[in-house]
């Protein structure tokens, strides 16, 4: 944040994630630093789930929310790590559930 607004930088290189994920993940960690008693996350039920937070399902583990919750995302390092991954291995793990591999 530079003199009350908030700076969004982005970053240099993804893994499989494209830029609008960094950005998507960055503009949510903006909002719950600048408004986080006004953030609110849709509480369950969600499509077939009737526990899991639909943000959770959606990012695929609790990892976004707490980390938004906490503060923990303070610049596009701190973003990058989140989203990063490797991509061989979910591949590798999801392969005998794709019908077009």
């Amino acid at each position: 944040s530079t003199n009350g607004r908030t700076k969004i930088v982005a970053a240099s290189h993804f893994t499989c994630w494209t830029p609008s994920h960094f950005t998507t993940v960055a503009l949510l960690a903006c909002v719950g630093r600048l408004w986080p008693n006004q953030l609110a996350w849709l509480p369950p039920p969600y499509e077939y789930e009737t526990e899991k937070m639909p943000i959770d399902i959606l990012f695929g583990s609790d990892r976004l929310r707490d980390q938004i919750e906490s503060g923990g995302l303070q610049d596009a390092d701190h973003v990058s790590a989140l989203i990063d991954f490797d991509a061989n291995v979910w591949r590798n793990r999801v392969a005998g559930c794709l019908l077009y591999p």
